[in-house]
């Protein structure tokens, strides 16, 4: 009994002087065995942190039209309160006063929009010659076209510079649209003057929806609403901070299970209500994208032409039902809005759970776990991105982070259902010598 005794204590004093070597082996003279129950593998993926909120679908503006009582007196409305309309379409008619004034009156209007459109296609012509240099280091940051002195600043990156310079063409070609249409208009009523001597019909130089007449004939007499529409939505104080103008974002449309692309093209410097006691919510509005398809074909070769033609096709029967769904969308949908804040396409990415916060543990070829220091990026949802120190395809350990010791060498259970005929076939030596090698390792 007590030599059995002397037994069991010199067995737990060697048991504990081996734990309390291992435990004060700073140096690593010990070998060491890890014996990892889960591992994981590094991928690529696309990272992309968004703000989600809720929106609603709304015009994206309204024009108004104005009728001038010193110039005659008003007959009758031409639309009816929401109808749509083209531009050239008639509003209203009224018979002036004195038709010399009139006549007058049209002919130096029709003059003023002539000079403003002539300065339009000016400013469009400047743009247009303005050549976007690949560097961008020695590019001044701002130039001045001669439309009313209007300075344009270009960013430093070409890619930048090239949306701005788009940007800027849409905006002009819509302005200049505009301006022609009210041209054609103004041409038109005094054409009718001459020829009736009395009357006049306005027409629209606008397309859209009457949102609103005023029968009293308060000013504006007609509200014309934009076909296009725009997403909008609000944002808390702090979220205000992070929104910028620019960002990619998607529209999902909840009336119709509808996803469309766009931008934020707007964020409202002003709240929309200001509360004491609580927080100021800021107004958002987000802009759809047009896709152009044709951009797209400039770039295939010729030997992908056949692949192509098959893929375009394909895109051509999206983009005609995306195009039909879109036109079926009226203000007041409601919407939920994803705004991409930042993103990382291509990203090496790892599970949370492999990251043990500035490194991971991981697994060599030559069956080392090595404790590697590690830069984070994104983390969406369970995956981290990692700018440095793991590439893709790395295998990392993940539990049980206690038998974890640098430079350590490590075991794996065996996975029976991962032993295949096709496992063995790349390997140097033969399975009965790999097995017999795992096993006198252990």
């Amino acid at each position: 009994m007590r030599k059995r005794r002397i037994i069991q204590v010199l067995i737990m004093v060697f048991i504990g002087v081996n734990f309390l070597l291992v435990y004060l082996d700073d140096e690593g003279k010990i070998e060491r065995t890890a014996y990892i129950s889960k591992w994981s593998e590094s991928f690529e993926a696309d990272m992309a942190e968004k703000m989600y909120k809720e929106g609603v679908l709304t015009a994206a503006g309204e024009e108004q039209v104005y009728f001038d009582e010193k110039l005659g007196t008003f007959q009758e409305f031409l639309v009816d309160e929401g109808s749509m309309v083209n531009a050239g379409d008639s509003l209203y008619t009224y018979t002036v006063d004195n038709y010399y004034e009139a006549e007058a009156d049209l002919r130096a209007e029709s003059g003023q929009i002539s000079g403003e459109i002539a300065a339009i296609e000016t400013a469009i012509s400047q743009m247009e010659m303005y050549f976007v240099p690949m560097n961008m280091t020695e590019t001044p940051s701002a130039f001045t076209l001669t439309e009313d002195q209007l300075e344009v600043e270009f960013p430093q990156t070409s890619i930048e510079a090239d949306l701005l310079k788009e940007q800027y063409l849409v905006e002009k070609e819509k302005e200049l649209s505009q301006k022609r249409a009210q041209l054609a208009a103004v041409e038109a009523q005094l054409t009718e003057l001459q020829a009736s001597g009395d009357t006049i019909t306005v027409q629209s130089p606008y397309a859209g929806r009457i949102s609103n007449l005023n029968e009293t004939l308060d000013h504006p007499v007609i509200t014309i609403e934009e076909t296009d529409l725009v997403a909008i939505g609000e944002l808390t104080e702090q979220e205000r901070k992070q929104m910028q103008e620019g960002l990619a974002a998607e529209v999902e449309v909840q009336e119709m299970s509808t996803q469309l692309e766009g931008a934020v093209q707007e964020v409202g410097e002003k709240p929309a209500s200001i509360k004491v006691d609580g927080e100021s919510m800021y107004p958002f509005t987000i802009s759809f994208t047009e896709t152009n398809d044709s951009e797209a074909d400039e770039g295939a070769n010729a030997d992908e032409a056949e692949n192509l033609d098959e893929t375009e096709s394909g895109d051509e029967v999206a983009n005609a039902e995306n195009t039909e769904e879109a036109e079926q969308l009226l203000p007041g949908y409601h919407a939920n809005l994803a705004i991409t804040m930042e993103e990382s396409p291509g990203a090496t990415v790892l599970y949370e759970e492999a990251v043990f916060t500035d490194s991971v543990w991981k697994m060599t070829s030559e069956g080392k776990l090595v404790e590697q220091g590690i830069v984070t990026g994104l983390m969406v949802d369970s995956m981290v991105e990692i700018v440095e120190g793991v590439e893709v395809g790395d295998w990392v350990a993940v539990e049980p982070p206690s038998l974890f010791h640098h430079e350590a060498n490590f075991i794996t259970p065996l996975r029976w259902k991962q032993l295949t005929r096709d496992s063995f076939a790349n390997t140097e030596n033969t399975w009965t010598e790999n097995i017999w090698s795992g096993l006198l390792s252990r």
